[in-house]
């Protein structure tokens, strides 16, 4: 149990970090996406109990494990940016812009992003 609060803090802030570097280069400027004023993304935190706790367990294959965190993280996305907008009326993200984005929610280019940060991070 103390493990998955370990990673669940470690993804959360590395997840922050991600969130910050990719703002300042795709949109110029800075942004701390962080809740509550802090730094960690729940999202993240999450995504890594997941890939840590279930995916690890279920294969060493990189293209499997490629596969699998790209859909289980995709889904979590999808799921969270409901959650977000049923429960609290706000959208952190759209991707109506974005090539293959399925209602805005989720798009393939991110769902390949979550796949290879989850392969490298089993890895």
């Amino acid at each position: 149990m103390l493990e998955c609060i370990y990673f669940f803090i470690i993804g959360a802030f590395v997840g922050w970090m991600l969130e910050c570097v990719f703002k300042f280069f795709s949109k110029n400027f800075i942004r701390t996406p962080g809740i509550l004023n802090t730094p960690f993304c729940i999202l993240y935190g999450l995504g890594t109990v997941v890939l840590s706790v279930i995916i690890n367990r279920i294969t060493s294959n990189i293209w499997l494990l490629f596969l699998l965190s790209m859909v289980v993280l995709t889904t979590m996305e999808y799921v969270t940016f409901i959650l977000l907008k049923k429960i609290y009326g706000i959208k952190l993200w759209d991707y109506k812009d974005m090539t293959f984005s399925i209602n805005e929610k989720v798009c393939l280019e991110f769902g390949v992003v979550w796949g290879v940060l989850g392969a490298l991070y089993i890895k």
